[in-house]
């Protein structure tokens, strides 16, 4: 993975790419989402440039004076999310499960699939109530999500 660098503004792309600008004036910002526009209508006796900078609001960051563009950045590409970390971080209410299960979630405050699939089997069926019938309700949903249970699940700290 590359380092990603501020840039001087004379090398900002000009050709709709989105970036994050740096204005600098009055006081200092980072305008995010920006691109570069070109108007299309000709210049009028206001301005005569040929494009000016929109930011993520549709406003317009032109050089007025108070705030004025010096730098600017590339946006990361958005990271990619595998399937089994989204089964992982979705809610247990989203999916149907049987009353009896739903007295698991609840007694262990399982609230994500990820927090269920940390459990054993055997974990499972020592919960009050809870039998063979419920435990395969739980494993074929878990196996139609490509999960299982015992595994690491959703687990936010470091182990």
């Amino acid at each position: 993975m590359s380092i990603v660098k501020w840039r001087k503004m004379e090398s900002a792309p000009k050709d709709g790419t989105v970036i994050d600008i740096w204005m600098q004036g009055t006081t200092q910002y980072r305008a995010v989402d920006c691109y570069w526009t070109v108007p299309k209508t000709p210049p009028s006796y206001e301005t005569d440039k040929k494009g000016y900078w929109i930011d993520s609001e549709g406003n317009s960051l032109s050089e007025d004076g108070r705030f004025v563009p010096v730098l600017w950045i590339e946006i990361p590409p958005p990271l990619q999310v595998s399937q089994e970390e989204q089964n992982l971080c979705r809610r247990v209410d989203e999916l149907i499960f049987s009353h009896r299960a739903r007295w698991l979630f609840r007694n262990e405050n399982i609230v994500h699939i990820g927090d269920l699939v940390r459990f054993t089997e055997h974990e499972v069926l020592m919960s009050p109530n809870i039998g063979l019938f419920t435990l395969n309700e739980l494993k074929v949903t878990l196996g139609s999500l490509g999960l299982r249970f015992g595994m690491k699940g959703r687990d936010d700290s470091p182990s």
